[in-house]
């Protein structure tokens, strides 16, 4: 996504070739007063996005890469992440003061709650298999960091507790080994160095 004289735009660029990149901008609805872009789709034929519309609030959509024409998806929530697969998303939406999170299949049909009862869902993100998602719940009173099991799109049984007291703090990736990255936030913020080997 960028914001190019006072206009949000969205551009693709191939990490192909060599020399200074030139971006392929894709057509935006002049309504579109804010866009962020998800996830791509296994093919990469479209992206999935959040965005907002002049005069609307947040909402989920697909994106074309080829033509940039956008399929809403659904009005209202905050788009997490797109499964494995590309059958579903996960996100989450606000409504009387607890934000709750959803299973969905892309096609914008029966969403699913992530867990089974009123507690929120905060950051919910897949598993590399599309097997889990793991998220971040109050369902015990404080912070924890839970995973719910999930097949064809539908969550099954309850959540299981990864990480109890997981606060200030959400998950962002769940690698192939099964780790989680996650971020932690607070008020005093760190830098820190350390050793990176680009092939593991």
């Amino acid at each position: 996504a960028w914001y190019n004289s006072g206009k949000w735009e969205l551009r693709i660029q191939s990490l192909q070739g060599s020399g200074f990149p030139s971006p392929r901008q894709l057509p935006l609805n002049n309504d579109v007063v804010w866009i962020a872009p998800v996830d791509w789709s296994p093919d990469g034929s479209w992206l999935a996005v959040n965005y907002s519309l002049r005069g609307g609030g947040d909402q989920i959509g697909r994106i074309s890469t080829q033509d940039g024409s956008l399929r809403v998806l659904k009005q209202e929530g905050f788009l997490s992440g797109l499964s494995p697969d590309g059958k579903h998303i996960v996100y989450t939406r606000r409504a009387r003061g607890v934000t709750r999170g959803y299973v969905m299949p892309v096609d914008g049909n029966s969403e699913v709650p992530l867990a089974p009862d009123p507690s929120s869902v905060e950051s919910p993100a897949w598993a590399p298999d599309g097997s889990r998602v793991v998220f971040v719940s109050d369902r015990t009173g404080s912070p924890g960091l839970w995973s719910a099991h999930v097949v064809d799109g539908k969550p099954v049984g309850e959540p299981e507790l990864l990480k109890a007291e997981f606060r200030d703090a959400f998950p962002i990736h769940v690698a192939r080994d099964g780790s989680i990255h996650y971020t932690t936030f607070g008020i005093r913020s760190n830098v820190y160095i350390a050793a990176l080997d680009p092939a593991s």
